[in-house]
C-alpha cells in the first residue's frame, strides 16, 4: 500500500470535488433566498394592508349602497302615496260629481 499514492489520488479527489467553488455557491445561494425571503416577508405585510383596505372600502360601499337604497325606497313610497292620494281625490271628485249631477237631473 502506498501511502503517497493514496495521498495523491485523496487530493485529485478534492480537488475534483471543488468544494471552496461549491461552498462560494451555496453561500450565494443562501444569500438570495434570504433576499428573497426578506422581499417576501415585506410583501405579505403591504398585501395584508392592501386586504385590510379592501375589506374596509368594501364595509363602507356596502353601507353607502345600503343608505341609497332606503333613500330610493324612501321616495318610491312617497312617491307611490302621492300618487295614490291623487287617484283617491281625482276617484272621490269624479264619483262626487256624478253624485251631484244625479241628484240634479232628479230635481229637475
Amino acid at each position: 500500500w502506498d501511502l503517497a499514492a493514496s495521498r495523491a489520488n485523496v487530493q485529485r479527489l478534492l480537488a475534483q470535488l471543488k468544494t471552496e467553488q461549491r461552498g462560494e455557491t451555496i453561500a450565494q445561494l443562501h444569500g438570495w433566498f434570504q433576499e428573497r425571503n426578506d422581499e417576501t416577508a415585506r410583501e405579505l405585510v403591504e398585501l395584508t394592508k392592501i386586504e385590510d383596505e379592501q375589506h374596509h372600502n368594501e364595509i363602507g360601499f356596502n353601507k353607502a349602497q345600503q343608505d341609497l337604497m332606503a333613500g330610493v325606497e324612501e321616495r318610491e313610497n312617497s312617491a307611490f302615496q302621492v300618487l295614490n292620494k291623487f287617484y283617491t281625490t281625482l276617484h272621490s271628485c269624479t264619483t262626487a260629481g256624478k253624485q251631484e249631477r244625479l241628484k240634479l237631473k232628479r230635481q229637475q
